[in-house]
């Protein structure tokens, strides 16, 4: 675990579903219904750990793994509790403008 990871509530992190009816049947006279008789947690998407610790789910940095997310190019990877977005990085679409400006100079100057 990253020392800068975001650590959030439990109720954004992980999701938990009460106990669940997993079979109900008639066999002759009888009825039999089975409950499951524990709680089940998972991490929610863009978190990992263990869902039964507290504070056990915390979130992937999806940014630091060149290969975690879908930026690129004319964008900048910014993490966000559960997930990360894509922001424009101004830098290089300044340097690109300036440079398809001038390109477009010299071949109106041909």
């Amino acid at each position: 675990m990253y020392s800068d990871d975001i650590r959030v509530e439990n109720s954004e992190a992980k999701n938990c579903s009460p106990p669940v009816q997993l079979v109900s049947g008639r066999w002759g006279l009888s009825t039999l219904t089975l409950y499951s008789n524990s709680t089940t947690c998972s991490c929610n998407l863009g978190y990992d750990g263990n869902p039964y610790l507290p504070d056990g789910c915390t979130d992937i940095d999806e940014c630091k793994n060149p290969n975690g997310n879908w930026c690129s190019g004319m964008t900048k990877c910014v993490n966000v509790p559960g997930g990360y977005k894509c922001d424009l990085d101004k830098a290089k679409i300044t340097f690109l403008s300036k440079f398809l400006s001038l390109d477009s100079f010299f071949l109106r100057n041909l």
